[in-house]
């Protein structure tokens, strides 16, 4: 069995969500800061299961889910946590950070490595991410346009989205250095 590879950017360091994320794992999802723009804050039960479920998808070779901690690549700080929910040959891209951690610089380093991992690894066609309409939209439209993503139809009411497809990949995310390191 092929193992994932760790994601490496020039700053950062992105390994598979495990037991020891759950501190990791709990604070962003019971944080009011950080679930705002997602929704009602998890209880630490509820949370909990989550991770265990998360964790649970990681050790399935065939599972059609990843989520990786994001951490610094200098000091192993951590930084959040980075998922792409596959469905079939497409998939959607979640992010969240801790609010130390809302920086551009970590957000751009974290979509290029999971954009690398989903076009050059998982064989993905397309990866489309969305958010409440707002100004949490107008912020993430600065931050994928760049790599390639266009506005498309929200899948959800009062939600804005967008999609980059492999072809758009390879003309301009690919140029966004992210190296794939076997474990």
């Amino acid at each position: 069995m092929m193992r994932e590879p760790e994601l490496l950017t020039t700053s950062l360091r992105l390994r598979l969500v495990g037991e020891g994320d759950a501190a990791l794992y709990r604070a962003l999802y019971t944080c009011p800061r950080v679930m705002a723009q997602i929704g009602p804050p998890l209880t630490r039960e509820e949370a909990d299961d989550a991770f265990d479920r998360v964790c649970a998808h990681n050790r399935t070779p065939d599972s059609l889910h990843r989520a990786w901690s994001i951490r610094g690549r200098s000091d192993d700080a951590p930084h959040g946590l980075l998922a792409l929910r596959r469905e079939g040959n497409d998939a959607e891209i979640g992010l969240m950070l801790l609010p130390r951690a809302w920086m551009p610089a970590v957000s751009r380093e974290s979509i290029a490595a999971a954009l690398a991992y989903g076009f050059e690894h998982a064989g993905l066609e397309s990866i489309w991410a969305d958010c409440l309409d707002g100004p949490n939209s107008r912020a993430l439209r600065r931050l994928l346009e760049p790599f390639g993503f266009a506005r498309i139809d929200p899948r959800r009411p009062r939600h804005a989205a967008w999609r980059i497809g492999r072809p758009a990949w390879e003309t301009r995310g690919s140029a966004h250095a992210v190296a794939l390191v076997a474990p």
